[in-house]
C-alpha cells in the first residue's frame, strides 16, 4: 500500500514538473538562491565548529564540567553540552549533525544520542530575530521574546526524552584526540557534504511550494501559513505577511513553525542521521512535541505582555495581567525540569 502511495506521489510530481516546467524552474531558483545566499553561509561554520569541538577533545572539557548538571535534568552525558548550544546557535539542522558527530567519534551512546535528536535540532537566533522579529513583526524585542521561548519549549521536552537514568559509556575514556590540521580538513569535507544535501533539499521543497502556490488551494486564511510551513519554514513565516490575525495567535503560530521546522528540515535530518543507523523516531516526534509546547507557552505568554506590532494592519494592544501569573508559570516550568525525571519513559 505505501509503495502504491509512493509511486502516485511520485507520477503526480512528475506530471506538474512536465506541465509546469517554468513553475518549477522558479521554484526551483528561489530554492537554490535560499541555498546559497542565506542557509549555506549561515551554517557552514557551525558545520565545522561541531567537528573541531568533537574531534579535538573540546566537547570532553565541557563533560568534565557539566556532567552533573546534564545527568541530573536529562540522564545524558555532560559531552552532550556541546551539541546544545550549537543547536540553538547554528540553526537546522546544526545540532543533528553535531549530535551524530558525537556519536560517530563514540563519546555519547546510540541511546544518548537518539535521545539527544528529540531536542537539540532548533532555528538559530539570527534566523528568528532577524526574520521574524525585525522582517514580520518588526520588533528586536519581540524577535528575542520568541528565541527565549523557542529555547525553553525544547528544553522542556527534553524531559520526555531522558527522564530515564543515566547511561554510562565507557568507551569515550580511551579516545584519542586529532591534531587540529585533521580536524579542521575533516570539518570541512563533512560540511560540505552535509551543505550540498541542504541545497537539495531545499530546491526539492521551493518547487513543492510553488506549485502548491499556482494551484492556489481555497483554504481559511489562517491555514496558509500552516500548510506551506510544514513543508518548508522560512515560506511558512514568510506567508503570516499576507494574513491577519490577532497578535497572540499570530506569534504562537510563527512560534510552532519555528519549532516544529517542516519537512525540508526534516529531510536534512533525516539525511545525515540514517547513515549512521541512528533511529529518526526521536527526532521527529520531538519536533512535533516542540511545535506544540512553543505554541502554548506562546499564547500564554503574550497574554501577560501589552503588545504593538507594527506591520499589523491595526496596532492591537494585549491587555498586562498580574505577574504573579507569569511566576506562576515559571514555578510550574522548574518543577517539570526538576520533577520529571522520576517520570517512566515510555517513548
Amino acid at each position: 500500500m505505501t509503495n502504491k502511495i509512493s509511486g502516485v506521489v511520485s507520477f503526480i510530481f512528475f506530471i506538474l514538473v512536465i506541465l509546469f516546467a517554468d513553475i518549477a524552474k522558479e521554484g526551483a531558483l528561489n530554492g537554490i538562491n535560499l541555498a546559497l545566499r542565506t542557509a549555506i553561509p549561515a551554517l557552514f561554520p557551525f558545520f565545522v565548529a561541531s567537528t573541531l569541538l568533537s574531534q579535538t577533545g573540546v566537547t570532553k572539557v565541557l563533560g568534565k564540567i557539566f556532567s552533573p548538571i546534564m545527568r541530573k535534568l536529562y540522564g545524558l552525558s555532560g559531552e552532550c553540552v556541546g551539541v546544545l548550544v550549537l543547536g540553538f546557535t547554528g540553526g537546522y539542522p546544526v545540532g543533528v549533525a553535531a549530535a551524530c558527530e558525537l556519536y560517530k567519534t563514540k563519546q555519547i551512546t546510540k541511546n544518548q544520542a537518539e535521545k539527544l535528536l528529540g531536542f537539540c535540532n532548533n532555528t538559530g537566533p539570527a534566523f528568528i530575530v532577524g526574520i521574524c522579529g525585525v522582517g514580520i513583526l518588526g520588533s528586536v524585542k519581540l524577535g528575542l521574546l520568541l528565541y527565549f521561548i523557542h529555547i525553553v519549549s525544547a528544553l522542556i521536552c527534553g524531559k520526555f526524552f531522558t527522564s530515564g537514568g543515566y547511561i554510562s559509556n565507557e568507551n569515550n575514556k580511551n579516545i584519542q584526540n586529532i591534531d587540529f590540521s585533521t580536524a579542521l580538513v575533516n570539518g570541512c569535507e563533512q560540511a560540505a557534504q552535509t551543505s550540498i544535501k541542504i541545497a537539495g533539499f531545499l530546491t526539492f521543497f521551493s518547487v513543492l511550494i510553488a506549485f502548491l502556490r499556482h494551484i492556489n488551494i481555497i483554504l481559511p486564511d489562517i491555514c496558509y501559513p500552516i500548510l506551506y510551513g510544514f513543508f518548508e519554514l522560512t515560506c511558512g513565516l514568510m506567508i503570516l505577511n499576507e494574513v491577519y490575525m490577532p497578535v497572540n495567535i499570530l506569534i504562537a503560530v510563527m512560534s510552532a513553525i519555528l519549532a516544529f521546522g517542516g519537512l525540508s528540515v526534516m529531510c536534512q535530518a533525516f539525511s545525515i542521521v540514517k547513515p549512521l543507523g541512528l533511529s529518526f523516531k526521536y527526532c521527529f516526534i520531538g519536533k512535533i512535541l516542540h511545535s506544540i509546547t512553543a505554541f502554548i507557552l506562546s499564547f500564554i505568554i503574550t497574554l501577560f505582555l501589552p503588545i504593538a506590532v507594527p506591520t499589523v494592519a491595526t496596532n492591537i494592544c494585549i491587555p498586562m495581567i498580574p505577574k504573579i501569573y507569569v511566576l506562576i508559570i515559571c514555578i510550574f516550568i522548574l518543577y517539570i525540569l526538576t520533577t520529571s525525571k522520576h517520570m517512566k519513559n515510555t517513548l
